[in-house]
C-alpha cells in the first residue's frame, strides 16, 4: 500500500494533458474533476476558475479518481483538484507492471476499476443518446 497524500482545499492534484503516472483512491475529502478546452493549450490554475467546466465532484471514500487513461497510458483527460475541504488520496503507480501487480495483490482494485469504467461508459452512452435525439429532431 502506498503512502497517502493530503491535499489542501482547492489544491491541484494533477493537470489535464499531463502524463499519466498514478490513479488515486479517495481516502477522505472530495475531488473536483475539471475540464478545459484542449484547443486553449495546457490549463493553468487561473484557467480553472475562469474557463474550466466542473464535470464532477467525487465524494465517496474508496472511489478511484484519475483512472481514465490507466490502461492505455495516455495523458490526463481532465484536471483533478481537491474539494473545498481538501482531500487525502492513495496513489497507485500506473506502469503496466505496477498496475498489474496492484490488481493481482488487491483484487478489489480490479473490481473497482471495472465498475468505474462501466459507470463512465453508461454515462457516456446516455450523453450520446441525448446528443443523437437533439441532432435528429
Amino acid at each position: 500500500m502506498s503512502e497517502r497524500i493530503p491535499f489542501e482545499p482547492k489544491q491541484i492534484i494533477c493537470y489535464q494533458g499531463a502524463p499519466m503516472d498514478n490513479v488515486y483512491v479517495l481516502e477522505s475529502g472530495s475531488v473536483e474533476v475539471i475540464y478545459n478546452d484542449p484547443e486553449s493549450g495546457p490549463p493553468t490554475a487561473n484557467d480553472l476558475t475562469q474557463s474550466g467546466q466542473l464535470l464532477a465532484e467525487i465524494t465517496e471514500v474508496g472511489t478511484l479518481v484519475g483512472e481514465m487513461g490507466a490502461f492505455n497510458q495516455q495523458t490526463r483527460t481532465a484536471t483533478l483538484r481537491a474539494g473545498a475541504n481538501g482531500a487525502t488520496l492513495e496513489p497507485i503507480p500506473l506502469g503496466e507492471t505496477e498496475l498489474s501487480n496492484a490488481v493481482r495483490t488487491r483484487p478489489s482494485l480490479g473490481i473497482r476499476l471495472a465498475r468505474v469504467f462501466a459507470l463512465r461508459l453508461r454515462s457516456n452512452n446516455r450523453l450520446a443518446r441525448g446528443f443523437l435525439e437533439v441532432t435528429y429532431q
